[in-house]
């Protein structure tokens, strides 16, 4: 679990539903200390009402504008979690997911809840700038770099779904709601418009063939064979 030291507020009779939930799922953020379990019950409450649109963000009583805005809010008003963090977080099992093999109720709760707040936060990804603009910035934010007027994926972004949601939210918009809806992954969807070119794991032959033959078609495979003959029928180095 990961620790959150910030002040919580204490439930009163004054607090409107939305907010009770809230701090009912920063204390369990603080206590629970091993499974999720009762962090995960508490944000299927929050996600399936879209309860923090209700709930104040400040003071002020400005509500937030986005799940994103509730996540990384500090607390007492949000959670105060880094987007990653709290992505972290929704992949841990529960002690009964582990124990049934995510075959109960519960189970298929909260992977719908985790379905629901990978679109929520894919969602909330601004559109890349268009080109020409100034896209310096943006691709910085979004985890990407400039080289040669082009923009490409650096070693640390190359599986970074925000960047290829943005990018899709540009260039492809149709592809993008896909994305969001989680009909094809952004892994996917960036193969599948030729930004991304497949890797094979090298390792056995018979996994390698596997794993080839998934990438290329019949002709392709017969002149690969054609340059493998080539290869070892060649001068010895």
């Amino acid at each position: 679990m990961i620790g959150l030291a910030a002040p919580v507020r204490v439930i009163s009779g004054e607090m409107s539903d939305e907010e009770k939930a809230c701090v009912m799922l920063q204390q369990e953020l603080k206590s629970t200390g091993g499974s999720p379990q009762y962090v995960f019950q508490w944000l299927c409450t929050i996600t399936e009402s879209r309860m923090w649109e209700r709930m104040p963000a400040s003071k002020s009583g400005e509500r937030f504008g986005s799940f994103t805005e509730f996540v990384e809010c500090p607390q007492p008003y949000g959670l105060g979690m880094a987007v990653d963090d709290f992505k972290k977080l929704l992949e841990v099992k529960t002690h009964e997911e582990l124990k049934f093999k995510g075959g109960t109720k519960t189970a298929k709760h909260f992977a719908d809840m985790r379905a629901n707040v990978r679109t929520l936060l894919a969602e909330d990804v601004p559109a890349l700038g268009v080109n020409g603009g100034d896209r310096r910035s943006e691709t910085a934010r979004l985890g990407s770099v400039q080289q040669s007027g082009a923009t490409r994926l650096n070693d640390s972004a190359e599986n970074n779904a925000n960047y290829i949601t943005a990018r899709l939210k540009r260039d492809d918009p149709e592809m993008a709601e896909k994305v969001i809806a989680g009909e094809i992954t952004p892994n996917a969807a960036a193969r599948e418009k030729g930004w991304r070119k497949p890797r094979i794991l090298v390792s056995s032959p018979a996994a390698t063939a596997s794993a080839l033959v998934r990438h290329l078609n019949r002709e392709q495979v017969a002149e690969l064979i054609c340059h493998l003959q080539a290869e070892l029928e060649g001068p010895e180095q």
